[in-house]
């Protein structure tokens, strides 16, 4: 065929695209709109989970105006917070949430609104980036995919939840960085801004969170599937220029991050519990079988996977054999569909490429397994899912078919979506839900437990405080049953025990916290007042101050501690122990920053009033 044969056959089928295409461009329109709608019901929702770490109590966010953005750019995630600093390094989410704070006011319906508009954005974005990569195509296909990825339930956990903002970034970032990207390819006139637009969208990635370094993965794969660049020296030249954003990321995360000392354990991430490198891999992978039926069938679906909701098994196990069959199978199209260029082997190596780091199988992460690890990655979900139904049900003269398959399903992940939203509406809700949707994690059973024992404290009822109080300790011991060196849990039932004035068993399990973790300061502190109440004051004072020296920063800490010695300050001042009572009446005075004159130790009082030397004072 010749060479204007070819070019007037492509005009032709340009022509085609371009008749299939305009007179539905207003279906564009409707994606952000139904995103925006879909989510609607979050907007009154109130601040869950991590939300203060990140936003509600971070103090960098909550500066006045945008003063504290200078802080937020130069220090790590959570340092506002703790005042720590951490191995994290993602100051976008939190410069949005001070801009919105600043501009809208400080309100937990501020920080949902944009959340869901962040998401109304990539739905519009997601569906100009599918029409670039299926220019051929029909615009029924880049609808039906957006369609798919945007009511799929399974992205609740990121819309519905403030502290996700990060996630939505990432895939703003993703989409973006893409469709730019393209556009670059298919426009001289203005290759350079659509290139500028595509690193700046990648930047956006990974300074919201780190898991948007693989996206540069994507830019050479993209090139190769949907670009008529056939040289792989180019396509390899071309994507070279996406590692300056990754240089820079690298330079500032070096400066503004440190290791906290966090050592991560078995509630973090419950394959710390596997016996060996066996049991750890297969745990692993049956994980991401987990993950897979859940993109297939979402339901049940839980803000907790830890321990020990999934459960440690060997290879022997059938759900492991299972899943290395399915990804086994996966692979083989995947690498099966390079050489023509197949879109489901694109979607493969996307899911892959932004699934591979969070899936523990390389390295064990900060958590066990969580629905908002997939919210990029389900883009390659739902273009296979959409690429099947287009190919096998849609015809140009019967595209019926096409739609109400489209239609079913969107209805169904829709309805799921909409009332799964509810549950992330308080952590009362999200707790509640929890202990059905994953009642084998002692997470979600203490975490229920703790909610319990807090509406215990807001009743003005003392029949009906005992009686929640007491509830809360079965949750704890449910918790306890499932993960016995739960350090918070030994603690929470420690101060049940304590409200309910049974002090033998709260120093028990005081005594039980510490022992899985030495320097658990909350305990120390309140096993001393344990023993403040069971009149032991003088091992009171040695356990709060204990704790003091771990936590000299907790007011909390340090009133307990002057209380206590001024108590045994007054008890030795009655027993005529006057030197003694003079040393922890000075205690005190150095707790409170005054100065302090001829100051005593207590081994030396304590000489002085055996000697009778002190009754002279």
């Amino acid at each position: 065929m010749s060479k204007k044969k070819k070019n007037l056959k492509k005009k032709a089928k340009s022509e085609k695209t371009k008749k299939l295409s305009s007179p539905l461009s207003w279906l564009g329109w409707v994606l952000p709109i139904f995103a925006f709608f879909l989510y609607s019901n979050t907007i009154y929702h109130g601040f869950v989970l991590d939300d203060d770490l990140v936003c509600n109590k971070n103090k960098y966010v909550q500066a006045e105006g945008t003063s504290g953005l200078k802080d937020i750019f130069s220090t790590s995630l959570h340092q506002g917070f703790t005042g720590n600093p951490d191995r994290h390094y993602r100051p976008m989410m939190m410069a949005a949430f001070s801009i919105e704070k600043t501009i809208f006011g400080n309100k937990n319906t501020t920080f949902h609104f944009f959340n869901i508009f962040w998401f109304a954005v990539i739905a519009g974005l997601l569906f100009l980036l599918l029409k670039e990569m299926f220019r051929d195509k029909s615009i029924w296909l880049p609808f039906g995919i957006a369609l798919l990825y945007i009511s799929h339930p399974i992205h609740t956990e990121v819309v519905a939840n403030i502290k996700s903002r990060d996630e939505i970034f990432v895939m703003l970032g993703l989409v973006g960085c893409l469709y730019t990207l393209l556009k670059s390819e298919q426009n001289t006139d203005k290759k350079k801004f659509w290139q500028i637009a595509s690193i700046l969208f990648y930047s956006l990635a990974i300074l919201s969170k780190e898991t948007g370094l693989q996206i540069i993965a994507l830019v050479p794969l993209t090139l190769y599937f949907f670009t008529q660049e056939k040289n792989l020296a180019n396509i390899l030249k071309k994507s070279s220029v996406y590692l300056i954003p990754v240089v820079i990321y690298f330079l500032l995360r070096s400066k503004f991050t440190g290791d906290n000392g966090q050592v991560l354990g078995i509630i973090d991430n419950s394959l710390y519990a596997a016996q060996n490198m066996g049991e750890q891999l297969a745990t692993a992978i049956s994980m991401t079988g987990k993950y897979l039926l859940l993109l297939f069938f979402p339901h049940p679906l839980s803000f907790d996977y830890s321990a020990y909701q999934i459960p440690i098994v060997g290879f022997g196990d059938w759900r492991v054999l299972l899943s290395i069959l399915v990804w086994g199978g996966i692979l083989f199209l995947g690498i099966k569909g390079i050489k023509n260029k197949n879109p489901i082997s694109y979607s493969i190596f996307l899911f892959l490429i932004m699934f591979a780091l969070v899936s523990n199988i390389f390295f064990l992460t900060g958590v066990t397994m969580a629905e908002r690890l997939i919210f990029t990655a389900s883009f390659g979900f739902s273009i296979i899912t959409g690429y099947l139904l287009f190919t096998y049900l849609y015809k140009e003269d019967k595209p019926i078919p096409f739609f109400i398959a489209l239609s079913l399903i969107t209805l169904l992940y829709s309805y799921k979506t909409w009332d799964r939203n509810a549950a992330w509406e308080s952590n009362e809700t999200l707790f509640a839900t929890g202990i059905e949707t994953a009642p084998n994690s002692s997470r979600t059973q203490s975490f229920y437990g703790k909610r319990i024992y807090d509406l215990a404290m807001k009743s003005s009822d003392p029949v009906e405080q005992k009686k929640l109080v007491e509830e809360s300790i079965l949750y704890y011991n449910r918790s306890l049953e499932i993960h016995p060196g739960f350090t918070d849990v030994h603690h929470h039932k420690g101060v049940a025990m304590d409200f309910l004035e049974r002090y033998g068993e709260a120093k028990t399990s005081y005594e039980n916290a510490i022992a899985t973790k030495s320097d658990y300061h909350l305990s120390i502190c309140n096993l001393g007042l344990v023993y403040a109440k069971m009149g032991k004051l003088e091992k009171a004072i040695e356990l709060l101050r204990q704790s003091h020296e771990i936590a000299p920063y907790n007011t909390t800490i340090k009133n307990n501690l002057i209380a206590i010695s001024l108590n045994i300050r007054d008890h030795f001042r009655s027993q005529g122990n006057i030197e003694t009572a003079i040393y922890y009446d000075q205690q005190v005075k150095l707790l409170r920053g005054e100065p302090v004159e001829n100051p005593r130790t207590l081994e030396g009082a304590k000489e002085k009033d055996r000697n009778g030397s002190g009754n002279n004072n």
